[in-house]
């Protein structure tokens, strides 16, 4: 007896960017889900890194001169 093969759909690759009809999408990067609920673009990748800085005050010529310091 012969097992029934599944017909495999090629699945095709969207870009960001690219105009797409409605349809669930999975960001292949993050694997978030996008729903579109209309013709519209696949939002563009946006990274944001947070840092921080250091700072170190200077004293004012004032305050030397004065002999705050």
């Amino acid at each position: 007896m012969n097992a029934v093969q599944p017909k495999i759909r090629a699945v095709r690759m969207y870009r960001s960017g690219e105009d797409v009809d409605p349809g669930v999408y999975i960001d292949m990067d993050s694997g978030d889900v996008i729903t579109v609920n209309e013709r519209d673009t696949l939002p563009e990748g946006i990274e944001v890194i947070r840092y921080l800085r250091r700072f170190r005050r200077v004293e004012a010529k004032n305050e030397v001169a004065n002999g705050a310091y």
